[in-house]
């Protein structure tokens, strides 16, 4: 168990190109816990089911410049969430970076 929240940014209707997809019908927060223990995951977005809830885990690697602010695609009913900061354990990413190109967009 995490001492600490994870830090995640959020974009409504926006998802990542070229994410992986997890699984279907996973919840949001077994999403976030997924992303958060592999240190490659530097965001996800998930469908947000109007009947159903979220679904559709899907994470998005910087190796797969899904992570890109760039390569970002609007899409109703998604919710993109960057990992700025995964509770202090080492990351290989540049999450702040990225959530500041995000910004910037």
């Amino acid at each position: 168990m995490l001492d600490c929240e994870p830090l995640w940014f959020e974009r409504y209707n926006m998802k990542g190109a070229n994410g992986v997809l997890l699984r279907d019908r996973f919840g949001l927060d077994s999403c976030k816990s997924a992303c958060v223990n592999n240190r490659a995951c530097t965001s996800l977005h998930v469908y947000l089911n109007p009947r159903k809830g979220p679904s559709e885990c899907w994470l998005n690697y910087e190796s797969r410049g899904s992570s890109d602010p760039s390569s970002l695609l609007q899409s109703i009913r998604y919710l993109h969430l960057v990992l700025v900061d995964r509770c202090g354990a080492s990351s290989q990413n540049a999450s702040q970076g990225i959530v500041n190109r995000y910004m910037e967009r």
